[in-house]
């Protein structure tokens, strides 16, 4: 087991409330621990941004309107 520190943290009442029905009165510092590390310490996702070379955001010099104006 980790290492507890006693804290004291300010929470909104509606979460409170929500924490304290999920969870209980007792498992409050175990599920707030488990929130926060799995939102801090989560692998980053890699962005499909620029996962293929050939599409850029650049309009080709070719690009012809092919629909004229009427």
């Amino acid at each position: 087991m980790a290492n507890l520190v006693k804290t004291t943290i300010l929470l909104d009442e509606n979460l409170r409330t929500v924490l304290i029905n999920r969870f209980g009165q007792r498992g409050l510092s175990k599920a707030i621990n488990e929130l926060v590390g799995v939102s801090l310490f989560k692998p980053k996702q890699k962005s499909m941004f620029g996962s293929c070379p050939k599409l850029t955001m650049e309009i080709p010099d070719r690009h012809v309107d092919e629909h004229p104006d009427l």
